[in-house]
This record gives structure tokens, sequence and C-alpha cells, in this order.
């Protein structure tokens, strides 16, 4: 895998040497890519971002997955869901996918309470996590023999997946408006960078 020197070097070279009458799409690219590359080549964080490394993904999923092991075993115990002790199970998935696809340096992002449109989705995302759980206990709890258990959590399921994808697509198009407005500022941030080296 090529290093962040050569991945700047090769976007700076393809960039000069592609006529701008061929180029497509350059703006929303140098916003999102170049110029946060640049950003991390030489260490600078701009305001209203944070540095997340891997330690910073353990101090989040440690107590996550803990939290998770312990419902599960509760439930286990309690209720006899024997099936409930692989409840840690998909916060160490996620929190192995992210471990290994942030750098070891770490990554500049933009912090999450930058922008108001992320701290709703994420009290969103938070209570409807705990929709979709009380749900799914209840229902495990109370058994339906018509129709079975197992359609209502497909059935349900299938709609709390669907609502959660509906608020991260207009999340995602608040990103890409925020993105557009920042274009301008980006070209020149890139463009003077260009000069310098």
């Amino acid at each position: 895998m090529p290093g962040l020197v050569d991945q700047l070097w090769l976007i700076r070279h393809l960039q000069q040497r592609i006529p701008e009458s061929l180029q497509e799409g350059w703006e929303i690219f140098c916003t999102k890519v170049a110029v946060p590359l640049s950003r991390h080549d030489t260490g600078f964080v701009a305001p209203g971002q944070v540095v997340v490394t891997r330690k910073r993904w353990a101090w989040y999923f440690l107590p996550a997955t803990l939290l998770f092991a312990i419902v599960g075993i509760v439930l286990t115990l309690t209720l006899g869901l024997h099936r409930m002790l692989i409840a840690p199970l998909p916060m160490l998935v996620l929190w192995a996918l992210l471990h290994f696809s942030t750098p070891r340096k770490g990554l500049p992002v933009s912090r999450f309470d930058a922008q108001p449109e992320n701290r709703r989705f994420l009290l969103f995302w938070l209570f409807w996590v705990c929709v979709g759980l009380a749900g799914s206990f209840i229902l495990i709890a109370v058994n339906p023999k018509f129709p079975p258990t197992i359609v209502w959590l497909a059935a349900g399921g299938t709609i709390w997946f669907a609502v959660l994808m509906y608020k991260a697509v207009q999340l995602d198009r608040l990103r890409q408006q925020d993105d557009k407005k920042r274009i301008p500022e980006a070209l020149t941030e890139w463009e003077e960078a260009d000069s310098v080296s």
C-alpha cells in the first residue's frame, strides 16, 4: 500500500498532467481527499477536527463491549437466553474493522460535535438502538405463537433498518452540502500548498 507521501505525489502529479477539461469532480475530491491528506502529512489539525487513533477506538469500544457482554450474561442467567452470549460479537467486529482501517499515526476527522446535524443524528441513533433492543427483548420474552417471533423480528428489523437508512441518507445530503460550501477554501489551500512544494 503506498505511503502518504506517495499518495500526495501521485495526486499532485496527475492533477498537473491531466488537462482541466478532462478532470471531473476535482473540486470535491480536493475538498474531501487531497486537502485532508496534505494536512495529515504536515501534522496539521484544522479547527473543529480531532485525530482519531487506534488507542482512541479502544477507549470507545472496550466499555461498550464489556457492557454488551454483561447484558448478554444477565439475559442468559435470568431468562435462559443462551444465544445472547454472542451480544458482544458485533461490537468486537466493528472495533476490529475500525482499528485496522485507522493508520498508526491516527486520522484527522471532523469533531462530531462540530456540526449540529451530527449531534442530532447521534442522539437519534442512540434512541433508535434503544428502541430496537427493547423491542427485540420484549418480543423474545413474550414469544408470540402466531405469527412466530422470528416473523415479528424480521418485520420489525426491516422497518427499523429502513428508518435508520433514511436518517443516514438525510445526514449524508447535509454533509454533501457542507462539502460544497468548503470547496473554494480547499482549492485555495491546495494551490498554496502546491506552490510551496
